[in-house]
């Protein structure tokens, strides 16, 4: 976690911004904020206490001597006078959910994003269009009125606030709940004690340049690692994030907080979760017989129960990929805000699916 902001040193950097704009004074005017405008803006950043990551503020101060290449961008009413008009049709098509659902999110996080300078609407919708999009900065920013670093800033604010309600929307299922879990796994394909089924999958990244080679996935591509497990409606039941892409899903695993709590607090013997072969057979966790070309008929009904059960978090994780494009490839350089935002996704996926139910099947 980066240090608290240093004002000091963020006051002394806005400073020197404003004498180099003063130097630049001769320019066209068309080409820069008012300074009433821009000392407004960056001023109101340093007052917001609440941010902890002095990266995203100094991020987004440097940004600002790039607004000659981006146009000024004036604040717009879109998110307040053109959104609410939507139906419910063409606000899911941008924003991967019901309006209906967004207004939950939006009263959820109004305590922790709530601030007299930038509307909150603009704030959320922003940060879920860059979620739901592989869209620039640019282009978002300029369809919500943000500069490229100010928006940069406000999309980890929310997933930062995202982030800190995982414990609240995802949960570890209670024991008065596992044989209601049970049962909608045995619906599936009759296979009988499932409470969960576990599963890795890769996010692409840029890639770090310090020990790149430990992010090189099996894929041959820079990933980080994000390990799920879900129920039967596809929400997440635990999520481990910020491994780096080489390593095992056993071995993630084997680190991750789940383990230690099915460690601690076993599971009763009739019920288990669900792995691939890359995972270890235990008392709770079944997997596959392995396929040495000498399998009787009734461990090939096994493992075809086995993997119609099991499909499930596959399904689970394409539809957090295909909610939210940013996840194909996040082009960041902090890996602790990597996590942020993969937890954020996360958090909105099972928020979707309480309030509008399990997508159909294809």
């Amino acid at each position: 976690m980066a240090s608290k902001l240093d004002k000091q040193k963020l006051t002394a950097l806005l400073c020197l911004i404003q004498e180099r704009e003063a130097s630049d004074s001769d320019s066209d005017d068309d080409d820069f904020q008012s300074e009433s405008e821009s000392e407004s803006e960056y001023r109101m950043m340093l007052e917001m206490t609440d941010v902890d990551d002095e990266a995203i503020l100094l991020g987004a101060l440097c940004n600002k001597d790039r607004r000659t290449d981006e146009g000024d961008v004036n604040q717009t009413n879109y998110a307040t006078m053109v959104v609410p008009n939507m139906d419910d049709h063409s606000f899911k098509c941008q924003f991967r959910m019901l309006p209906s659902t967004y207004k939950k999110v939006l009263d959820m996080l109004r305590p922790l994003l709530q601030t007299k300078h930038v509307v909150l609407e603009s704030q959320l919708l922003s940060a879920i269009w860059l979620l739901a999009t592989p869209d620039s900065y640019r282009s978002v920013g300029q369809q919500f009125g943000f500069k490229k670093g100010s928006l940069h800033f406000y999309f980890l604010r929310v997933c930062k606030a995202l982030a800190s309600k995982f414990p609240e929307v995802i949960k570890w299922p209670e024991s008065c709940e596992l044989a209601k879990l049970s049962s909608d796994f045995e619906c599936m394909a009759g296979f009988p004690g499932v409470v969960g089924c576990i599963d890795g999958t890769y996010i692409p990244i840029r890639g770090p340049t310090d020990n790149r080679d430990a992010y090189i996935c099996r894929k041959g591509y820079p990933a980080i690692h994000l390990q799920g497990c879900c129920d039967a409606s596809m929400k997440f039941t635990d999520v481990s994030v910020g491994n780096p892409g080489s390593i095992h899903d056993a071995r993630a695993f084997s680190t991750s907080e789940l383990q230690t709590k099915l460690n601690n607090s076993p599971l009763p013997s009739q019920y288990h979760l669900l792995g691939n072969s890359a995972y270890r057979l235990t008392q709770y966790m079944m997997v596959p017989f392995r396929d040495n070309g000498h399998l009787t008929d009734d461990e090939k009904k096994f493992n075809k129960f086995h993997s119609s059960t099991r499909v499930t978090i596959e399904r689970c994780f394409g539809l957090l990929k295909g909610k939210f494009r940013r996840l194909k490839y996040l082009d960041m350089l902090l890996l602790p805000d990597m996590s942020y935002v993969l937890l954020a996704a996360c958090v909105l996926h099972n928020i979707i699916i309480d309030n509008e139910g399990q997508p159909p099947a294809i």
